[in-house]
């Protein structure tokens, strides 16, 4: 689509961004509902992401999306945050207003969505078992509690980060058990192929393929 002078302007902040599909599916969506509209990969470094985001907002931009390394680093430069984006502490999309920011949060819904509707998964007390812990691991887990899964374990590498999460998810819902295994630990062995084994659903929220 030929940008003009009412062209709304939405991107994505990440490092690197040079591999993501975004700009060319955002794009393709915006041409075909007939939007006058367009979606730029901005590739930064840390460094630069408070000014890139004051910048973009100054600019006029709409909203952008974050991605990897930025999610949590990025909730530091915001002016309202939502609650489950909070409880997660991870923001995976900016909509700027005209004198603030605000912080939200779509991998929860997304990730009930995906199970539910296209995979036909029931998520209501199920059992399942995420890899990571990290923003997505966090906000899939929300998600899945949030829509009553039964029982939820972690599978992380090592118990520090991961022990906050969990006594932040506890607190929060208090009904659901909610644990994590150590993954490579001889020690943990048996633990983790219950949890695996008795699992209906499985995610793995890590950059390492399964």
């Amino acid at each position: 689509m030929t940008s003009t002078g009412g062209t709304l302007l939405f991107g994505l902040l990440g490092d690197p961004v040079s591999h993501s599909l975004s700009p060319f599916i955002m794009n393709r969506a915006f041409a075909g509902i007939g939007m006058d509209a367009v979606y730029v990969a901005f590739g930064i470094k840390p460094i630069q992401l408070p000014t890139a985001i004051g910048g973009l907002s100054s600019l006029g931009a709409m909203g952008l999306n974050v991605t990897f390394p930025y999610k949590e680093e990025v909730l530091y430069h915001l002016d309202v945050v939502a609650s489950d984006a909070e409880l997660v502490h991870a923001v995976n999309t900016l909509v700027f207003y005209d004198d603030e920011i605000h912080g939200y949060n779509t991998d929860a819904p997304g990730t009930v969505i995906a199970l539910e509707e296209f995979a036909d998964v029931t998520i209501e007390q199920n059992t399942a078992f995420i890899f990571g812990a990290g923003g997505s691991a966090r906000a899939a887990a929300y998600g899945l509690l949030e829509r009553g899964v039964d029982r939820l374990t972690f599978g992380v590498r090592t118990p520090e980060r991961v022990e906050m999460v969990i006594d932040n998810f506890t607190y929060a819902f208090p009904e659901q058990h909610i644990e994590y295994v150590i993954l490579g630990s001889p020690e943990n062995r048996t633990r983790r192929q219950e949890a695996l084994t008795e699992s209906g659903i499985v995610i793995n929220a890590t950059p390492v393929p399964l």
